[in-house]
């Protein structure tokens, strides 16, 4: 489970449930949490409400935390390979990333 707390008093903003464990770092770009998980989830969460913006699911889980740069998210998956995804809708999630190359 990935928590936001508000940084004035520590409570609970938001909270989301990933399936596989999240051994990489959450990070934060262009008003959104990106989180990848060990079970090969991604997701793209709002920032200040924890609503599901994008979601794609791959075979390979990620240890490692994720680079977001010019509006492309960059993972490297435990077995070796990197993906780029560019431009995750802001609307509700697809079932497949709007642009993998």
């Amino acid at each position: 489970m990935v928590r936001a707390l508000r940084l004035s008093d520590g409570e609970d903003l938001w909270s989301h449930t990933m399936e596989g464990r999240v051994t990489a770092s959450p990070v934060i770009s262009a008003g959104m949490v990106f989180l990848a998980s060990e079970a090969g989830e991604l997701r793209a969460l709002d920032v200040r409400s924890g609503a599901v913006r994008w979601s794609h699911r791959e075979a390979q889980g990620v240890q490692a935390t994720p680079l977001a740069a010019d509006g492309t998210l960059y993972v490297a998956f435990m077995n070796g390979t990197l993906r780029a995804y560019r431009n995750a809708p802001l609307g509700p999630p697809p079932s497949a990333p709007s642009g993998l190359i």
